[in-house]
């Protein structure tokens, strides 16, 4: 915002995102969701450069 020289509006200088912490088990889930979709989409990278470069 200062970069830009727009004022802030509001009072406060911080604003969560999130209403409190999240309990454990649903940061473990979102965790081997994200590490899951990873292993996937490496797996179809993977899987597209050996149908490239298959003879």
């Amino acid at each position: 915002m200062g970069l830009l020289g727009v004022p802030r509006q509001g009072r406060n200088t911080r604003l969560s995102l999130m209403a409190g912490e999240a309990p454990l088990w649903k940061r473990l889930a979102w965790m081997a969701a994200i590490w899951t979709a990873s292993v996937l989409a490496l797996g179809l990278v993977a899987m597209a450069i050996r149908w490239v470069l298959a003879p």
